[in-house]
């Protein structure tokens, strides 16, 4: 059992919490490079901004889960 580093037992869930904050930090990241990179290359603009969208829901969704009290 995974223990803190107050040795005590680490919630229920926590795993899973951990791997929703990477899932969305690699979707925001991953978004923002395709939306800059179909606006630089090929201009199209509405696929990047699609991409630009998603990428600041998940970085927004992200900061609401860490920054709530």
């Amino acid at each position: 059992m995974a223990t803190s580093p107050k040795n005590e037992p680490d919630k229920p869930g926590s795993k899973l919490i951990g791997c929703a904050v990477l899932a969305s930090i690699a979707v925001g990241v991953i978004a923002t490079i395709g939306g800059v990179a179909a606006m630089a290359n090929a201009n199209d603009y509405t696929g990047g901004g699609i991409l630009m969208f998603a990428a600041a829901c998940s970085f927004g969704l992200l900061a609401n889960a860490l920054l709530r009290r």
